[in-house]
């Protein structure tokens, strides 16, 4: 049976190749699932950096022909034919921090590109080392699948600055490209979402002041189409309404950031089950009524 791909790579003028959606592809759908060509423990950059290239080495040339292949046509950013420095470049540019006992670096297809107000998110099954896309809004045919490099809720200026810092290239997405009073408009929000999460993560709020902040986080990162990390405004209203008793508000926000959450992180984030056990009997979550109690 053909597997339905729902991508072609294709070559955009000034992006050099781009992930393109051949179809229609729905909310919550897994686009793309990859295991890892290599895994790092960083242990081994912090205690054994003179002979941690030629482990990589090792590593990449005991690979099957085809695979070996494809994982050096992977970018390295800078031109280099030195063969031990471009397979370490291409970890260096090419990889995934991943969070398990330890923190490890898995390389997987470089395919997707930064975008501000990104399409697509991804997250890592420890269970069977598979890295998996899905898409965290509706993509439609011909539209290019974009993920993030970096935490997008951040202003223009300090998007790029990153960008270019870790990653040496100039964001040209529409959001970061527009026009200057349309980036100050968004920058603003960005701001109001910034303050809004330190002053409800902080807790010592009046109730109706505390959930109307929520609400209006919810629709700032709407607006800013900020898909990718919306669970996180889910989460701070339904721990404001379960804080104050309002249970099914609760639940009905502890949903929608399960749903968000399991796109972007996956099942077994902590975030995402610490929501699925508020949803499932707010009554008993650590957060029911905690508004009431002091220093919460």
């Amino acid at each position: 049976m053909k597997q339905d791909v729902a991508y072609e790579v294709l070559e955009v003028t000034g992006k050099d190749m781009a992930l393109v959606a051949t179809r229609n592809i729905e909310a919550g759908e897994r686009i793309m699932a990859s295991t890892a060509s290599i895994m790092v423990d960083r242990n081994l950059i912090k205690h054994v950096p003179e002979t941690l290239i030629d482990l990589e080495v090792g590593a990449i040339d005991s690979l099957p022909e085809e695979h070996r292949r494809e994982y050096l046509n992977l970018s390295t950013h800078y031109h280099t034919t030195e063969h031990s420095e471009r397979i370490s470049r291409i970890i260096l540019y090419n990889s995934f921090d991943i969070s398990l006992d330890e923190v490890l670096g898995g390389v997987q297809d470089n395919l997707t590109e930064f975008r501000f107000k990104p399409n697509a998110g991804y997250h890592f099954d420890i269970d069977t080392f598979t890295h998996n896309v899905y898409a965290v809004r509706p993509i439609f045919a011909g539209e290019e699948i974009t993920t993030s490099y970096i935490d997008p809720v951040r202003t223009r200026e300090e998007r790029s600055q990153q960008l270019e810092q870790s990653w040496h290239f100039k964001c040209s997405c529409p959001s970061c490209s527009q026009k200057r009073e349309m980036i100050a408009v968004s920058d603003a929000r960005v701001l109001q979402i910034q303050y809004l999460q330190e002053q409800l993560r902080n807790g010592i709020l009046a109730p109706s002041t505390a959930t109307g902040m929520a609400e209006l986080l919810i629709s700032l990162y709407e607006q800013e189409g900020l898909w990718l990390v919306i669970d996180e405004a889910y989460t701070l209203a339904a721990l404001q309404y379960n804080g104050i008793g309002e249970p099914w508000l609760a639940m009905k926000y502890a949903r929608l950031a399960i749903q968000s959450g399991i796109r972007s992180s996956g099942i077994m984030d902590k975030y995402v089950r610490d929501n699925m056990a508020l949803a499932e009997n707010p009554w008993e979550h650590w957060s029911w009524m905690a508004k009431s109690r002091p220093h919460w």
